[in-house]
């Protein structure tokens, strides 16, 4: 059975391999030395010892990057949320009413996002060239389209469709526009 992803990069006709890790630990990742993607798009990575902290993704990132720099993954792709404040978001109400509320509920996930940010954009872009993309409420609308800004331009939409964001990963896998950089993609 050929995943949706991989029909996707067919239909787009995205040249070089993908490749989207599912790991169960990250001790795999060393024995792939053989596998040489141009893309990491990011997913959650656990192992055992992980699971007891409180950012789990977080965590296995601070482990990962090391590990993609040292095997020259020439590009890498990180989700987050809003609830990561960065460079060229513009605060509203809408924002913060937002964010706010995703902080008093569900304090875990958003120290989450706040730190898979912070390790994200603390890794020197040189070595590592990453994006940070953000996303608001995911979606099933059939639509890929999508539109690029921060929260707070006024071009912010609350929500993505899950399409979109494939749409966005496939683009930015080939355009490389947003290197070193946390643009918020949100549904047209």
């Amino acid at each position: 059975m050929i995943s949706p992803m991989k029909k996707r990069c067919h239909k787009q006709r995205v040249a070089g391999p993908m490749c989207a890790f599912h790991l169960p630990g990250l001790r795999r990742i060393k024995r792939a030395p053989s596998v040489k993607p141009r893309l990491f798009p990011s997913c959650s990575l656990l192992e055992d010892h992980v699971l007891k902290t409180k950012q789990v993704i977080a965590d296995a990132y601070q482990k990962l990057i090391p590990m993609l720099i040292e095997n020259h993954m020439p590009k890498a792709l990180f989700l987050s949320t809003p609830s990561y404040n960065a460079p060229g978001d513009v605060a509203t109400w809408k924002w913060s009413l937002l964010c706010g509320m995703v902080k008093l509920v569900f304090r875990t996930g958003w120290e989450e996002m706040v730190k898979i940010g912070q390790v994200v954009t603390a890794t020197p872009k040189e070595q590592l060239p990453w994006t940070l993309f953000r996303v608001g409420v995911l979606k099933d609308e059939p639509s890929d389209e999508f539109v690029v800004s921060h929260p707070g331009s006024g071009q912010d939409g609350l929500s993505i469709n899950r399409a979109g964001i494939i749409a966005f990963v496939l683009q930015e896998s080939v355009e490389n526009r947003y290197v070193g950089r946390t643009p918020y993609i949100s549904s047209k």
